[in-house]
């Protein structure tokens, strides 16, 4: 398996666990910034905000970005917003940083998953998605739970500064370790003005032909690319 595959799965368990992990240090949180817990929660609320928007929206508008490009985009996003998170001292700044962590786990969750699959064979495209995924599947099993237990042994901000961490990590594993071309869809370029690429040999009169030309269809029954003779 690919090492790109292993660096999406450490991708994919840092956005999962800084997605889960808020609910367990929402008191500590709340304690800290000297804020009411229902509006800590927010923090949650803007992170959802961030993935609806960033799965549909965002990647559509990127869709002129190459997918390495985006991913890179995405997990500097990530990191980001859990630098500034893992900084923050008021409530305002901590929900920006949620919010841009959230658009940037919508973009990388859209475009991982394909990527991956054009990384390996495709007979190993379910174990490549299923490495993936597991990294998600790790996070939110362990998410609250471990963020209820950190946030009474450490500050909230040094947990969200090691996320930081790792985001980073996974930033410089997609530079690095993704090819260029990863998850790009391969297209044909034919010659100008050369026609004879429009249809294949088989389909056409006999192997002497060095140029085949679609004629109009006479009947619905007999298909174009079959109705070609040779100059």
């Amino acid at each position: 398996m690919p090492l790109a595959i292993y660096v999406f799965s450490l991708c994919a368990f840092a956005v999962g666990f800084t997605e889960f992990i808020t609910i367990g240090l929402v008191s500590a949180m709340a304690t800290d910034l000297h804020a009411d817990v229902t509006q800590v929660g927010l923090t949650v609320t803007a992170y959802a905000a961030g993935v609806v928007i960033g799965a549909p929206i965002l990647t559509a508008l990127a869709s002129s970005w190459s997918r390495k490009r985006l991913l890179l985009a995405a997990m500097l996003a990530f990191t980001l917003g859990n630098l500034v998170a893992g900084l923050s001292t008021h409530l305002i700044p901590l929900l920006g940083a949620r919010l841009l962590s959230g658009l940037a786990h919508g973009v990388f969750f859209a475009v991982a998953s394909s990527v991956a699959t054009r990384l390996v064979a495709p007979e190993r495209a379910g174990a490549a998605l299923s490495l993936v995924f597991g990294g998600v599947t790790v996070a939110m099993s362990l998410g609250v739970p471990v963020g209820t237990w950190l946030g009474s042994v450490l500050d909230w901000q040094l947990i969200f500064l090691v996320i930081t961490g790792c985001g980073l990590i996974g930033a410089l594993g997609i530079a690095f370790l993704v090819p260029g071309g990863a998850g790009e869809t391969e297209t044909r370029k034919k010659p100008a003005g050369d026609i004879s690429a429009s249809c294949s040999t088989d389909a056409c009169w006999p192997a002497r032909a060095s140029r085949c030309w679609p004629i109009p269809a006479r009947s619905r029954s007999t298909p174009i690319s079959r109705r070609c003779f040779s100059t």
